[in-house]
């Protein structure tokens, strides 16, 4: 009986034994450790999950200054549209270049079908196929835009009109202009003045410079006012 309560004694002792080295080491390697150790690896931590974002940022200011430079030479690119030449070759190239000019702008490129590109390019080549000078496509897109109000489509000037609007009602667009041009009173004047005198088509005329045309318009009404005081 001693020897079994001797026995659980022992067992008891080095149980506690082993629990208070198994604390011991944990409070050394605690000890042992460092502050610095701790505070290093949070650091590492911190700024392992800030990189991405700084990286991010850095990205964002780098494409910042692309996407503003090419935002400018769009604007820069508009800004130098100018009308060709009614001399101008007709090409496909001058019939985009003309609804560009009167656009605004230029169209992105697309492949898609119904894209305005594409409508605008079908335009341009079917004008091309047809022969039609860019004077005469001209004429007719400024009287379908009411560029003049004077003389100009009552319901396409109140609309958008582009390139193929214009392809699609060119005939219809080219004879009411000529109906109209023959039985205006200012067309007539202007042909029964023409006898003795040179003159030059409406489209002519507005291309003229500006002095240039102020001083025609001048002498075209001093000949006119002669011819009233001939035939009276």
């Amino acid at each position: 009986m001693d020897q079994e309560i001797a026995g659980r004694y022992n067992r008891h002792n080095k149980e506690i034994k082993r629990d208070s080295n198994r604390e011991y080491s944990s409070e050394a390697d605690a000890i042992a450790t460092p502050p610095s150790f701790f505070s290093c690896v949070h650091q590492s931590s911190s700024s392992r999950d800030e990189q991405p974002v700084e990286k991010s940022n850095s990205r964002q200011k780098e494409n910042a200054p692309k996407l503003h430079s090419k935002q400018n030479n769009i604007k820069d690119e508009n800004m130098l549209l100018e009308k060709p030449g009614a001399a101008t070759p007709p090409t496909v190239e001058a019939f985009l270049a003309l609804a560009d000019y009167y656009r605004g702008y230029r169209l992105a490129h697309s492949k898609k079908q119904n894209s305005p590109y594409r409508l605008a390019l079908e335009a341009a080549t079917t004008f091309v196929n047809r022969k039609k000078t860019l004077a005469e496509v001209d004429a007719v897109f400024a009287y379908m835009k009411g560029i003049d109000e004077r003389f100009c489509d009552d319901w396409w000037s109140m609309q958008t009109v582009d390139l193929w609007h214009v392809s699609r009602h060119f005939d219809s667009m080219a004879k009411k202009m000529a109906h109209r041009r023959a039985y205006s009173p200012v067309e007539q004047e202007m042909a029964q003045a023409s006898q003795g005198f040179q003159t030059y088509t409406r489209t002519e005329i507005l291309e003229m410079p500006l002095e240039e045309r102020k001083l025609y318009l001048a002498r075209l009404r001093e000949h006119m006012q002669k011819q009233q005081q001939i035939a009276h």
